[in-house]
């Protein structure tokens, strides 16, 4: 007796094509977006020194043209045009550059969307990327923007301990 339903109709060979593509584009979508700026930060090797780190990155978007701040404090806070953050940590010194190609201020709070993290320990690039920081950050027990939402960068951290924010 023959079945008049859509798998007797459909060749065997349809079906697992159509499966095997949804499976590909779930496999695609949980990715993720890739971290900003990957293309050319991945040429970076870990161990690479902090001038070459920063010669890699480039000129960054913040810093001048009608977002720039006025603020002469603001300085230590920008590398090249990039948003710069330093901790004392274990006792090392961690700075972290945040990769953006789009134009922004200080006052933007960190997001996964238009910043990347660059981490630099004792002059030297020790990782970068969204896959690296969360748990460098843990590990050192500095701010994660993408744990406290609230938090932009280490002024603001500053206020959140003691209340203020």
């Amino acid at each position: 007796m023959h079945s008049d339903s859509f798998f007797s109709r459909t060749p065997r060979r349809a079906i697992l094509r159509a499966v095997l593509a949804t499976a590909g584009l779930v496999a695609i979508a949980a990715c993720g977006p890739s971290d900003v700026g990957a293309a050319r930060l991945k040429s970076l090797p870990t161990g690479a020194k902090r001038a070459d780190v920063v010669s890699t990155m480039g000129s960054g978007p913040m810093g001048s043209g009608p977002l720039a701040s006025s603020n002469p404090t603001d300085a230590p806070r920008l590398v090249n045009g990039f948003r710069r953050q330093a901790f004392m940590a274990n006792g090392k010194i961690i700075e972290v550059l945040w990769y953006r190609e789009e134009p922004g201020s200080l006052e933007d709070p960190i997001l996964r969307e238009s910043e990347t993290p660059v981490v630099i320990e004792a002059d030297t690039l020790v990782g970068w990327g969204w896959k690296f920081y969360p748990q460098y950050a843990a590990d050192n027990r500095i701010p994660d923007p993408e744990r406290d939402r609230r938090w932009k960068d280490s002024s603001d951290k500053a206020a959140l301990k003691s209340g203020d924010a």
